[in-house]
């Protein structure tokens, strides 16, 4: 059929539904339409959805929605490439537009892997910027179900704790779980832990990483040459055995002429010792200039030079060290000048190259050489523009990138240790979730978390451009992920975030997800005893956090009702003894229910009904505003489960029982007297005793109760024809009796039925 064919077949349906609530004769109605129109009603919607053009809008909607397509176009394509940006979209779109017109061959999920490749082919295809940091959305998910037992255990320990983040760290902890074969995994976080401790303690972090490099150096020199005597003596066997070019026997050095001075005090201050140093100039018979004086000053000063000492220093290097041959001389000088070593006149390329055997190497001598904030106060105005700053290296290392150190991309730890090292911590985050390592990503910013170094990596490269890391949006990406796998592990990670509002909404996010009231909430056991859930445990361990059960439970519960599972927001609504929230909850479902056939919803909704009815039996009983509310709800809700239970009897044809089980409800009159108090009672719109949800089916309800009172009158017609028993007339004018009653009332009502109007005739009145 046309779309406008189905259009109309629907209005029709629509037109003959109750407008009130679920009407038997009106949804029979609808049913036999359907039929008519060759549809069946189980699959009515879903052919219907495959028929309407606007669905393949919806569902590339939720297509987009799904692969986050918006982030993924952003993180590969720079400003300016609008129009090829534009083109990989609509590629996209008729990618996804061809897997929805094969939908009834091949399930649409199973297509979207495939679908993937196709659309990363074309962006590929469209853009030569997607092989610079290409994560995906798709990938984070991918990535992010995993979790590593033994990081978990650490960030339980931590959460559990409620260490004071501002002291403690987790870095430490974290390093010791590490089993990658990379030694450099093992070696970021050793980074930042010491980065987080010593930026705790107010050390410039290019100090502290500068310390980090020198540590390195030194354990690893006096392993491989462990001298019996000192740090000296372990830097003239290095010299000795790696450069023997600088031996010199006539050199007159204080380690007898075996190795020449510069590079002596060079290596020394590579090792973090410049007090040794200063000590080797002392005792030395080479000449060093006033750079004895020059150290002594720096070393007092706290690795500083005073303004009046850096100019002197810099003129002797012009005058005199600059035109020699010692690549060490010069060198020892530019550390202490804190200039940039590749600039004019002072060293060359392969001056550098001389001095750096390895990355490390490198790194150390740019960082010795950054001049930070407090220092550039004391620097003479003519050096300024001679300056390296932190930004200046931080450009370097992106522009060497990958490329430099790990081309073949095996080993981006390195990368990243690069990275971290040199204060970009958004960026090496960045780095790690372009290569799919969500897991790694989220561990090794923790401490940086912790320690804010994540949050003012802006402030202390000083430039306003740096990256911001947003760690608390991967945090709850990761959670996220895991809930339906690991639903426990995920509330400890969301735990991991500081701010109150978000961490809250991520609990509530995986709350609404999984919605495992038991194992989050808690559960009543079979003596009534409450067991506390997850959530209430951690509340209770850092009651700092401050965490809301109540409202945090509540809100769940509204949710998942609005998702459509009301049954699971009633555990909830059970276990808080929100008993209004509860009430508010069930008492529309069981009316909507009332008058349908036997399923599962409608059992679902009389037990649950019956349940907190128990649950409620006996409390809010004092009549003030908002309880006297309540137990008008109440009373609806009992009326409705007892309707329902003469329903049943009703279905069931048993009418006898169910004329019973009518009059003990007290909702429609039995008697003369009655009628006044009835028809106040039940008024459309609701009254005083009784919620609309009552008074609105009470129509339904009266028809089915005079079917019952007319199959009853008929047979006690008969009985008393029958009978010379004066019980049996008796019985039968009772009756009568009621049925005038039940007629004045549903005239008073104007309730609409064939069978108020055939009764009168049938009794004669």
């Amino acid at each position: 059929r046309s779309l406008a064919q189905i259009e109309v077949d629907v209005q029709k349906v629509s037109a003959a539904r109750g407008a009130v609530g679920r009407n038997t004769v009106n949804e029979a109605r609808a049913v036999r339409l359907l039929a008519e129109y060759g549809f069946e009603t189980s699959t009515f919607n879903r052919n219907f959805k495959l028929a309407n053009l606007d669905g393949l809008v919806e569902s590339y909607t939720d297509f987009v929605s799904y692969v986050d397509l918006p982030s993924l176009l952003e993180r590969n394509f720079e400003e300016g490439a609008s129009e090829t940006k534009t083109k990989a979209e609509n590629a996209a779109q008729n990618l996804y537009k061809k897997a929805l017109d094969s939908r009834l061959e091949k399930d649409l999920a199973s297509a979207r892997s495939g679908l993937w490749n196709d659309i990363e082919q074309t962006l590929q295809h469209s853009s030569s910027k997607l092989d610079n940091f290409k994560a995906t959305r798709v990938k984070k998910q991918q990535a992010v179900v995993s979790i590593d037992p033994d990081y978990f255990n650490v960030i339980k320990s931590f959460v559990t704790s409620g260490v004071n983040t501002n002291v403690d760290n987790p870095a430490d902890a974290l390093r010791r779980a590490v089993h990658d074969s990379d030694p450099h995994v093992a070696a970021c976080f050793d980074l930042v832990a010491v980065l987080a401790y010593e930026t705790s303690r107010n050390t410039n972090l290019i100090r502290a990483a500068r310390r980090v490099l020198e540590k390195q150096f030194r354990a690893r020199l006096e392993a491989k040459y462990p001298a019996i005597g000192s740090l000296r003596d372990s830097i003239a066997l290095f010299l000795r055995t790696e450069t023997p070019e600088l031996a010199d026997d006539d050199a007159g050095s204080s380690l007898g002429g075996s190795a020449t001075l510069w590079p002596q005090i060079f290596f020394l201050l590579r090792c973090g010792a410049a007090g040794e140093a200063l000590e080797l100039l002392d005792q030395s018979y080479e000449d060093g200039g006033h750079y004895s004086g020059f150290l002594r000053n720096f070393v007092e000063n706290e690795e500083s030079l005073e303004e009046e000492t850096l100019k002197e220093l810099i003129q002797e290097y012009s005058l005199r060290v600059v035109r020699g041959s010692d690549t060490y001389q010069k060198a020892c000088y530019i550390l202490l000048a804190r200039i940039d070593p590749l600039g004019e006149p002072y060293l060359s390329r392969e001056d550098v190259h001389r001095l750096s055997k390895s990355v490390e190497d490198y790194l150390w001598l740019m960082m010795f050489c950054i001049c930070t904030d407090e220092e550039r106060l004391s620097v003479p105005k003519e050096l300024q523009s001679h300056q390296l700053l932190l930004a200046d290296l931080q450009a370097q290392i992106r522009g060497l990138g990958t490329q430099h150190f790990d081309p073949e991309g095996r080993r981006p730890f390195l990368f990243v240790w690069v990275l971290l090292l040199t204060g970009q911590f958004a960026s090496s985050l960045e780095y790690l979730l372009a290569h799919g390592d969500v897991v790694n990503s989220v561990h090794l910013g923790l401490p940086l978390y912790y320690s804010k170094l994540l949050q003012t990596e802006r402030q202390m490269v000083g430039r306003a451009e740096a990256k911001l890391f947003d760690y608390e949006l991967l945090l709850d990406e990761y959670s996220s992920g895991l809930a339906l796998s690991c639903p426990a592990e995920a509330v400890y990670y969301a735990f991991l975030i500081e701010n109150r509002v978000k961490r809250e909404e991520l609990l509530l996010k995986i709350l609404v997800e999984v919605k495992y009231v038991g194992v989050f909430l808690g559960r009543i056991n079979e003596e009534n005893v409450r067991i506390p859930g997850l959530l209430e445990e951690l509340a209770t361990e850092r009651p700092e956090l401050k965490l809301d059960l109540a409202e945090l439970a509540s809100a769940a519960a509204e949710k998942i009702a609005s998702s459509g599972d009301p049954y699971t927001a009633l555990e909830i609504y059970f276990l808080e003894e929100n008993d209004a929230a509860a009430l508010d909850l069930i008492l529309p479902g069981m009316s909507l229910e009332l008058f349908a056939q036997a399923s599962f919803d409608r059992d679902q909704a009389l037990s649950y009904s019956r349940r907190l009815l128990g649950l409620t039996q006996g409390k809010h009983s004092d009549q003030t505003r908002g309880k006297g509310l309540f137990m008008r709800k109440r009373r609806s809700l009992d009326v409705l489960v007892k309707v329902a239970q003469f329903l049943d009897l009703y279905r069931r044809n048993d009418k006898l029982r169910a004329w019973k089980a009518l009059t003990e409800m007290e909702i429609l009159p039995l008697h003369r007297e009655e009628l006044s108090n009835r028809v106040k009672d039940m008024a459309f719109g609701g009254s005083l005793r009784f919620d609309r949800l009552v008074t609105n089916v009470g129509g339904e309800i009266f028809a089915v109760a005079m079917d019952t009172l007319h199959t009853l009158l008929l047979k006690e017609q008969v009985e008393a024809r029958k009978s010379k028993d004066n019980a049996a007339r008796l019985r039968l004018q009772e009756l009568e009796g009621v049925a005038k009653t039940m007629i004045a009332f549903g005239s008073i009502m104007k309730y609409n039925g064939a069978e108020v109007y055939s009764l009168p005739v049938l009794l004669g009145i």
